[in-house]
């Protein structure tokens, strides 16, 4: 898959912004960001100036790479891929980049609950890559259609599902399969 810079250049463009928003906050952040939010939505851990503002970015740096060179290490193609899988490397920039404005937003005294935005900027990810999944083809990268699972080098689990339990001959119970074939001769069919 070949990369072109036009594709990458709404990417990058994030990336900056987060670098950024980073040197822009930077004299007016304090000593003590927070770094992590509990279930209550409240900050329950603190780090100094230097983590709390540039590892957000990094992380976004190090992820647009791993994604970008991913279908170089597998030797997906393009005609797998297409340009749905531009689209969601997109969209997990867009989403990292909006929970790190959220969070040097709330530094700087915005009222933005961070505690309620990281769980919707997520969910709206998980929405989207979940609303593209079905049209990818099946590839090496994502999606539960991989080459692995598709020549039976992997196989899905699956379970029965055992329905209440029927009485045997011996009148101990035994668990029934839901769909299978009854042995008991006194269930009607």
């Amino acid at each position: 898959m070949a990369i072109r810079w036009q594709r990458e250049l709404p990417q990058w463009l994030l990336l900056l912004a987060m670098f950024g928003l980073a040197a822009f906050a930077w004299s007016a952040a304090p000593a003590s960001i927070p770094i992590h939010w509990g279930l209550s939505g409240e900050p329950n851990r603190f780090t100094d100036k230097v983590q709390g503002l540039l590892t957000l970015p990094i992380i976004a740096v190090v992820t647009y790479f791993g994604l970008l060179l991913m279908p170089h290490l597998v030797k997906a193609t393009e005609a797998q891929l297409g340009s749905l899988y531009v689209w969601l490397r997109l969209g997990v920039l867009v989403m990292l980049a909006g929970l790190y404005a959220a969070i040097v937003l709330s530094v700087l005294g915005a009222p933005i609950d961070v505690g309620r935005a990281a769980p919707a900027l997520v969910g709206a990810l998980l929405l989207a890559i979940g609303a593209v999944m079905g049209r990818m083809r099946p590839n090496a990268i994502m999606g539960v259609r991989t080459p692995m699972m598709a020549f039976g080098r992997i196989r899905p689990i699956t379970a029965p599902i055992a329905s209440s339990s029927a009485p045997t001959s011996a009148g101990a119970a035994r668990p029934t399969l839901i769909g299978a074939p009854s042995t008991d001769s006194t269930i009607a069919a």
